[in-house]
């Protein structure tokens, strides 16, 4: 009897490990897509958002919630036209830019 009401609970703690596992790594892949998104944008003044995306390695769910979470914070600034939107870092995200380190994950620079 000890070990039928036991294997409910391992399963269950189990499955409790892995989501929180797999929270964690929704969560770091949305940070390092907005890291990216500065590191990006502290090599150049301004880029259209097309551009960005092409060099900045994430699913497009992760790159826009990334630049909502860059926006939302005040570190990007988002300029809509007629050819589409042009990003760009604030002031407070250049100083912000200033304080990482120039080289993504794999050592290669952006």
């Amino acid at each position: 009897m000890d070990k039928t009401q036991q294997q409910p609970q391992d399963d269950f703690g189990a499955f409790l490990s892995s989501m929180n596992r797999a929270m964690k790594e929704e969560r770091s892949s949305k940070s390092q897509t907005s890291i990216r998104i500065v590191r990006y944008l502290s090599h150049n003044d301004d880029a259209r958002i097309e551009t960005i995306m092409m060099h900045v390695r994430s699913s497009f769910t992760d790159f826009t919630q990334g630049l909502n979470e860059l926006s939302e914070a005040g570190l990007v600034k988002v300029d809509d036209d007629e050819a589409g939107s042009v990003i760009e870092l604030t002031d407070e995200g250049q100083r912000w830019a200033q304080t990482m380190i120039d080289y993504d994950d794999d050592g290669d620079e952006l």
